[in-house]
């Protein structure tokens, strides 16, 4: 199937809930990555008052927020005119299914930082 037509008013209550559920996994993850960036800044620290002085890299990735993307499209959907929405399959994907072209690698680089996120890297069979 190419395109497919569907519910505007189911297509935004999907996109409602993928937009809440990618908020609150970011919201984990931020809160995660603050303290494994606080944990690896203290051991350095404690290293340094020890008289072990060596080469600092801490190098920790601060998740990025995706709501933007989400927002976007419900704009876009909420100013559509009718009752119907036409996706195409890599829409539905997206929008339907919350697998954006950016969601495993969003996944993988933020699982040390939730359950939540981890959990949701099952969806991909990981």
């Amino acid at each position: 199937m190419k395109d497919v037509a569907v519910s505007k008013s189911t297509l935004l209550e999907r996109l409602y809930a993928n937009r809440e559920s990618h908020k609150k996994m970011f919201q984990e993850a931020l809160e995660g990555f603050c303290k494994a960036a606080e944990a690896a800044l203290k051991l350095e620290l404690k290293r340094l008052k020890e008289g072990k002085p060596r080469n600092v890299f801490v190098h920790t990735e601060v998740p990025v927020d995706q709501t933007v993307q989400y927002n976007r499209v419900i704009e876009m959907i909420e100013m559509s005119l009718g009752d119907t929405v036409m996706l195409s399959e890599q829409d539905f994907k997206q929008y339907v299914m919350d697998d954006w072209t950016w969601s495993r690698e969003w996944l993988h680089k933020n699982q040390q930082y939730g359950d939540t996120v981890l959990a949701a890297l099952s969806k991909y069979g990981e």
